[in-house]
């Protein structure tokens, strides 16, 4: 196997060429677990890396794009024309999941619900490895050897793909659509929980305890409403991380299976998929217009004091993670339905 590890060079000279150093690690992990080489071109400026994505991108042939995340990435119009491109090939072949991106360092965008790049919203779609912590990690350490050998591994399995069989993908959709409504029925109920808060908190804003001052007595009820909104913000980030990897997780063998449409009729288990598919899209659709304007009534209390960002934070994040997820589906009926006119 080949594959490209798409960097921002300058992000690789200021970590003193550790993230070169980790394109080495990680191939020679994939060799050993495996007992095949897998080359992984790092410089883009080299004429290899040139030839050899005519060779495997342009042509369609099975490789890697293992982009390094930072806030300098999206920036660099060369390593966004990358991933874009890259991006727009592997989801036409059904091969999305050879996109493996690693966030090396904090990337505040990737939680930014107002953040529309398309780049961006591009990798927060996917099913990344985070490195942020273990970017200061001796390289030799066992936590910075295990996610290598968990990187590898990961690498190694997508290498080795079993045929996906509409049966057990259907199977899993009949089974994730039940938990998804159960999602959205929590993320009602933590949402109602907010709003009560934030109702009270408005109440009772102009008739704090003014002994101390006015703006102490306010910040004291801040930090009460903050400890009480945290519960609830937690559960919005947990819910939404949960349904965001699932439907990551299956979007590999969806593609694999709406890609497969046109060879099929309605009524074999195919159609049944898509089907389950569109049946689900318009509630979707409906569950992200609510969560949007919910998001921007959180906003407007966050201006209130810095306070309040944890738990502002976690519900900007957990609605992100949800708005990802109903993108992702989305897509999914964008294709059904340009294969299958009629639906």
């Amino acid at each position: 196997m080949n594959g490209f590890w798409s960097h921002a060079q300058a992000d690789n000279e200021y970590e003193w060429n550790r993230i070169t150093r980790l394109a080495e690690l990680v191939g020679n992990e994939y060799s050993l677990i495996t007992g095949h080489d897998l080359e992984l071109f790092t410089d883009r400026t080299d004429p290899q890396w040139a030839a050899e994505w005519r060779k495997h991108v342009d042509d369609n042939l099975d490789t890697f794009f293992i982009p390094i995340i930072t806030p300098r990435y999206f920036n660099r119009p060369e390593c966004r024309q990358e991933l874009l491109d890259f991006a727009a090939r592997a989801r036409k072949t059904g091969a999305a999941q050879l996109m493996v991106p690693i966030v090396y360092t904090h990337t505040p965008v990737l939680a930014d619900p107002q953040c529309q790049d398309e780049a961006v919203a591009l990798v927060r779609r996917m099913r990344y490895e985070k490195w942020h912590d273990l970017r200061t990690d001796d390289e030799k350490s066992p936590a910075h050897r295990r996610a290598v050998s968990r990187l590898a591994t990961r690498l190694a399995t997508i290498g080795r793909p079993s045929p996906v069989r509409p049966l057990d993908v259907v199977g899993a959709l009949e089974e994730a659509i039940p938990r998804w409504g159960q999602v959205f029925m929590s993320l009602d109920r933590a949402m109602a929980r907010i709003d009560a808060l934030n109702e009270e908190l408005l109440a009772d804003l102009p008739h704090t305890d003014s002994r101390n001052g006015i703006a102490v007595g306010r910040l004291t009820l801040l930090r009460t409403y903050a400890d009480e909104m945290t519960k609830p913000a937690q559960d919005m980030l947990r819910l939404g991380n949960s349904f965001a990897s699932e439907v990551i997780g299956m979007d590999p063998e969806v593609l694999t299976l709406i890609n497969n449409v046109e060879d099929t009729t309605p009524e074999d288990f195919v159609g049944d998929g898509c089907s389950l598919i569109l049946a689900i899209t318009q509630r979707l659709q409906h569950d992200a217009d609510m969560i949007r304007i919910y998001s921007k009534k959180t906003e407007r209390i966050a201006e209130l004091s810095e306070i309040l960002d944890d738990p502002v934070n976690d519900v900007a994040t957990g609605v992100q993670r949800l708005l990802d997820g109903i993108s992702l589906i989305n897509e999914w009926e964008i294709r059904i339905r340009a294969a299958r006119p009629d639906h």
